[in-house]
């Protein structure tokens, strides 16, 4: 049980940063018809409220129950995003113990994460990823988490054409589910990543590269990381690091082949992978450092005439 409520923690840890949050959920639920302003009606209260500063842009997030909306502001101006079905799962009394949301900065936008704690040691996320356009919010991601003291199931979706935000849009049924971990309970089970490795092998041989970035972003690599050590499958985290870069997903690549590298400083294929990433991104000088290292291990290990041309072309 302990282990379970660890493993929570550090995935919350992984997916935003809570801030400025008012009072418990418990507490909310039986002042939720009070407001700060006497004058002010009850349909104007802001429930579950939050904010987050980004550079030079001050956004405030809540929740109206009587609106059925997500209220947020950016920099005065007021967004009001359909939420009646996370108005509908807070609802339930009886499933749900404690709620609240999170921000965290991106470009020009905001990671937005609903966190749900539910009885019986469950817990449940829905992560979305909105930018903002003039007077318009867009969704352009998602991703939904759940755990409890059995299973962890990350599930997600890219909108390929973002789409007007709403908390409604994402329907369960179209997400894809990304990584899975079940069976905490047997002490005799050891986690693996196969079936995810297998995936990401099928979407690159199938040319799906909108579907294995999805699976390569770095908040479920850092779930697999958690449950998987790179110690412990080293080949497959090499292979994913690699088909993430030929992808074009080279942050992601970055992300991994680092971690990869700060377990096993000697893999040579790691830097000239990295090389590549870096190049990709147009970081060249970066790009130039993890090839010299790839250069080094290659000329110490008798192999200085496989290295490939490019690289030698890089580090002039």
């Amino acid at each position: 049980m302990m282990s379970k409520l660890i493993s929570v923690i550090i995935f919350l840890n992984i997916f935003c940063c809570k801030e400025n949050l008012n009072t418990s959920y418990l507490e909310k639920k039986e002042t939720k018809y009070k407001t700060d302003d006497s004058e002010k009606s009850v349909k104007d209260s802001i429930l579950y409220k939050t904010s987050k500063t980004c550079g030079s842009t001050k956004y405030s997030i809540g929740l109206s129950l009587s609106k059925q909306n997500i209220i947020l502001e950016k920099d005065g101006y007021i967004f009001n995003i359909p939420s009646s079905k996370l108005i509908e799962e807070l609802s339930d009394k009886e499933m749900v113990s404690d709620f609240w949301i999170d921000c965290h900065c991106i470009s020009n936008g905001l990671k937005i994460n609903y966190e749900f704690d539910l009885y019986h040691y469950k817990h449940k996320s829905n992560l979305h990823f909105v930018y903002f356009k003039g007077k318009e919010i867009f969704i352009t991601k998602a991703l939904r988490f759940y755990s409890d003291r059995n299973q962890e199931n990350l599930l997600g979706l890219n909108f390929e054409n973002p789409i007007g935000y709403s908390y409604d849009a994402v329907n369960e049924n179209t997400l894809l589910e990304l990584i899975k971990f079940e069976n905490f309970q047997d002490e005799n089970y050891n986690q693996n990543i196969n079936d995810y490795f297998n995936d990401f092998k099928k979407h690159f041989e199938s040319k799906s590269f909108n579907q294995l970035k999805l699976k390569g972003d770095t908040i479920v690599l850092k779930q697999s990381l958690k449950n998987v050590t790179i110690r412990n499958a080293i080949t497959k985290y090499n292979d994913i690091a690699y088909y993430l870069e030929q992808s074009g997903a080279h942050e992601e690549a970055i992300y991994l082949l680092e971690k990869i590298i700060e377990n096993f400083p000697d893999r040579t294929v790691a830097y000239i992978n990295l090389g590549d990433a870096y190049w990709g991104l147009g970081k060249k000088e970066h790009a130039k450092n993890a090839y010299l290292v790839y250069v080094e291990q290659m000329t110490s290990k008798n192999k200085k005439e496989k290295i490939p041309k490019r690289v030698v072309e890089r580090t002039k």
